[in-house]
Formats: C-alpha cells, structure tokens, sequence
C-alpha cells in the first residue's frame, strides 16, 4: 500500500505540468481504493476518498491538493501501524514459544517501515521560533502569530514568516473548533479534520499546508508564493 500511494503522489507531481482527467484517473487507479490491509490480528481499511473521486484533474492545482491527500494517506497508515506495533509489543511480552518468534519477525518488518517513513521526513513535529528566527522556544498561547509572521516578512525571514502563518492558521482553525488546539497539530492532521467538517476550506488549507511542510521539509527554499498561500488560508479560516 506504500507503494501504492507513493506511485500515486509522484504521478499527481507530474499532473501538476501537464493537467488533465485522464491523469487524474492514474493517480486514482494508482492508490486502487478501497484497499483492505491484513494486518496480524486486524484488518486497516483504506477507504475511498470522497475529495479525490471529485477532482476532474483539467487544473494543476487540484494535482497538488492530490499529493497532498495522499500524504494525508499515507500519514494516516504509518500511524495505524504505529498502533499495531505498539499493541503487539505489549503483547509479546507476555507471551513465549514459537508463535512468538514468528509474531516478532512481523514487528520487525513493520517497524522497519516505520523507519523508512520517518527517514523520508513524513513526520516533522512543528517547532515554534523566536524573533529572529534562530533558537526555537514554545510560545504561549497569546502569540500574535500573524503579526510575528507580518515582522519576519517585512525582515525578510520567508521561512519564519511560513512558520507563523501555519501557526496563525492552526489557531484560526483551532478557535472555530475545526481542528484540536494543538501546537503540535501536524500539517496532515489539519488537512484531514478540516477536510471532514469543512470541506469547503480544504483547498485552500490543503495548499498553505502543503507550502509549510516543502518548507519546514528542505523540499524546496522557502517562496513569497508560500508565504501568500498560508497569508489567504488564515484569513479564510479566520472568516469561516
């Protein structure tokens, strides 16, 4: 299945140059939803999404919120085998013989998945800055963030300043009960509650997110373009 959706988020990566529904249709026949995983003792359902089925794939945006559901996929799986390897660790301690050993070998290899998750930089917890962008410290929750975000601009910071409009954001999102209020909320967490109860503001959450995490990620430098994506998805919250 990691496989599968990572052959997906790579043709939503090409669709974005080179739009159109029928390979929109790849990315979708790519992931093969609904796919059901077999799991030592439990089955994950990976159900079809709604949001990709309405993508008609004839604009470039709507690959990129592709790649980004995906990644929201994905997140999703890597936990629920986090679970699953937590849950028979727990488990095994108890237990002995030669079901045990075979019980292990599984562990192992999921664990090993894990870790390739974690080596690509799938999860990054969100950190917190400080004025000049430099040592990070938490902050409290009385943070102006957009005027932080608003001072690194003018200072030339781009990458504080995506920091503090993801920030703002998650606090817009927060205050209308859309998201938890969480400073540790990841990018795809946010993505994936604000695509349950407002899938209306998906979009443009889904393009800000997605602008944060190339930027905390080292995918690409940091942009006025993601500074402008966070900007508007604050405001929208802000107004929902």
């Amino acid at each position: 299945m990691i496989q599968r959706l990572d052959l997906g988020e790579k043709l939503a990566g090409a669709g974005e140059t080179d739009p159109s529904p029928e390979r929109m249709d790849a990315v979708r026949d790519a992931l093969g939803l609904p796919a059901a995983l077999a799991l030592p003792g439990r089955t994950v359902i990976v159900a079809k999404d709604p949001f990709l089925d309405r993508l008609d794939g004839k604009r470039a945006e709507q690959f990129r919120e592709a790649g980004a559901r995906i990644r929201d996929l994905r997140s999703s799986l890597t936990q629920a085998l986090a679970g699953l390897v937590s849950a028979a660790v727990r488990n095994l301690v108890r237990y002995s013989g030669w079901r045990t050993l075979l019980e292990w070998a599984v562990v192992l290899a999921v664990a090993a998945l894990l870790v390739r998750q974690l080596a690509r930089g799938r999860f990054v917890p969100e950190r917190t800055i400080d004025e000049s962008g430099g040592q990070r410290r938490r902050r409290t929750e009385r943070t102006d963030w957009v005027r932080e975000a608003e001072t690194a601009v003018a200072r030339g910071d781009v990458d504080a300043a995506v920091r503090g409009f993801y920030r703002a954001l998650l606090s817009a999102l927060a205050a209308r009960g859309l998201v938890r209020d969480d400073p540790a909320l990841t990018a795809g967490e946010c993505r994936v509650a604000v695509g349950s109860v407002r899938p209306g503001l998906y979009p443009v959450v889904a393009e800000a997110t997605g602008a944060f995490e190339r930027v905390v990620y080292g995918e690409t430098p940091g942009r006025m373009g993601d500074v402008d994506a966070l900007r508007r998805a604050e405001r929208a919250a802000r107004a929902a």
